[in-house]
């Protein structure tokens, strides 16, 4: 906490502040700042340290800790969690797991995960850094395999996945989807039923699990199964040319979705929770939308799309329609001390309930790495972006006063909303805010960046990229 302002260095600010304020009432200062969509990013993994390849990120908890794999320089490859302090080993590749395949995390800490065996066998395994537990392996089911399934985990430990099967009649391949809850595994949906096929289960809280189906009576549908019936999430309509797979369900039973309409030729994002679609952004001339979306329980969405500007087409991180206000990060974008040249998601864009988005990056400098995004807390008047108004960010006004530099809340003294001047405008933001409070959110070490520049766009492949 830094000292209390002086009351002489008081009366002399104030006094100076008058002035500022009579001039901006006269029209030689703005009175407004411009607002923009900030953010402070926190490295999560990077090639410069232990690894030398850093996978995708898969997913994001409420508490900010990011799963993801890695090659170390070392040789092993390992599936990791961290929050950007340190790292937690779920499991590796120097006992009996040869390689991964899908993941993910739930609230508790805890990783769902594929891993394929020295043995030649698949497996599905559940860790939080101890012992992993084996919930699936093919050895005992030998009719079966998962062939890079999607795996999901909700708060209750609850895990939904799909398999591939030999049908021991017609000798044809076709696939399950399971659940289970550690205990005892049981079939969600399968190809013997009203399905052609049935892929890209996903299960929440609820222990609800959608999954997209392609129907014997024709059509294709986002299913939810729930206690043991299945209803329709979506039925897509004929004129519907694609559909992005795999999507997000969230713990309220709300769907995101990508979807392409033959008359228009346009993407377009939204959501349903079985009732009428939500339309939350779409393809225009510039605007490239959207793929790899995320889903958070308040219904906020993060994805990748290209932003066509002064000629060139950029990659980038989106929140929303607003190619501006709704960027997270973009091709040419400045971070950690370099540039960003391509940023780039798995298959979703992970997205947790306080805003918080994880994506993958490369820098001109060579460094490739993971990193989270943290909305700059709206509150205006704070100076540190750590969501409250308080003695700091006025000792940071005071003891900057006249300072200029970017419009980016890195300028020290410069409060919400940022236009890189300390002046007149901070000094009555603190003053008429001071003891105001934002939600807070996980902290980490953090770089601050408010995107205001160049577009991006962000598509990854489904496969791990071998180095």
């Amino acid at each position: 906490m830094s000292p209390p302002l002086p009351i002489l260095g008081w009366v002399r600010c104030v006094t100076a502040t008058v002035a500022l304020l009579a001039a901006a009432a006269a029209g030689f200062l703005p009175a407004d700042k411009a607002r923009a969509s900030a953010y402070r990013f926190n490295n999560i993994a990077d090639t410069s340290g232990p690894f030398s390849v850093v996978a995708t990120p898969q997913a994001i908890n409420n508490d900010g800790v990011v799963v993801f794999q890695a090659d170390l320089d070392s040789g092993p490859r390992g599936l990791f969690t961290s929050n950007g302090d340190s790292f937690t080993t779920i499991a590796d590749t120097t006992g009996q797991i040869s390689n991964f395949g899908w993941h993910d995390l739930n609230n508790d800490g805890t990783v769902a995960f594929e891993a394929f065996l020295r043995n030649g066998e698949d497996g599905v395994f559940v860790g939080d850094g101890g012992p992993v537990t084996m919930l699936y392996d093919t050895a005992s089911r030998p009719l079966e395999s998962l062939g890079n399934s999607r795996v999901t985990i909700n708060d209750g430990g609850g895990v939904a996945f799909s398999a591939l099967r030999q049908n021991p009649v017609t000798f044809e391949t076709e696939t399950v989807i399971f659940s289970t809850d550690g205990e005892s595994l049981r079939v969600v949906a399968d190809e013997n039923g009203p399905y052609d096929s049935v892929w890209w289960p996903v299960i929440n809280n609820g222990g609800d699990v959608a999954f997209y189906a392609e129907l014997e009576a024709g059509g294709r549908a986002v299913l939810k199964e729930s206690d043991g019936g299945i209803t329709t999430l979506y039925e897509l309509p004929s004129d519907i040319y694609s559909v992005h797979l795999p999507f997000p369900f969230n713990n309220n039973g709300v769907l995101g979705l990508v979807i392409g309409r033959a008359d228009s030729l346009k993407d377009m994002l939204v959501t349903t929770d079985g009732g009428p679609i939500d339309v939350i952004a779409e393809r225009t001339e510039s605007f490239i939308c959207c793929s790899h979306v995320g889903l958070n329980d308040d219904g906020q969405v993060a994805f990748v799309s290209a932003w066509e500007t002064l000629g060139k087409q950029r990659l980038g991180v989106f929140t929303g329609s607003d190619p501006i206000n709704d960027r997270v990060i973009l091709e040419g974008d400045s971070l950690f001390g370099s540039t960003v040249t391509y940023a780039d998601q798995f298959a979703v864009t992970p997205i947790n309930n306080h805003g918080q988005v994880t994506f993958h990056y490369h820098l001109e400098n060579g460094v490739e790495g993971i990193a989270v995004a943290t909305p700059i807390l709206d509150v205006p008047g704070d100076t540190n972006g750590d969501g409250r108004v308080d003695i700091d960010d006025l000792n940071a006004v005071r003891n900057n006063f006249g300072a200029m530099g970017d419009p980016d809340g890195t300028l020290d003294g410069d409060a919400f909303p940022f236009d890189g001047l300390v002046d007149i405008d901070d000094l009555n933001a603190v003053r008429n805010n001071f003891g105001a409070m934002a939600a807070p959110v996980p902290e980490a070490a953090t770089w601050i960046l408010t995107v205001i520049g160049a577009p991006v766009v962000l598509l990854a492949g489904l496969r791990w990229r071998e180095s």
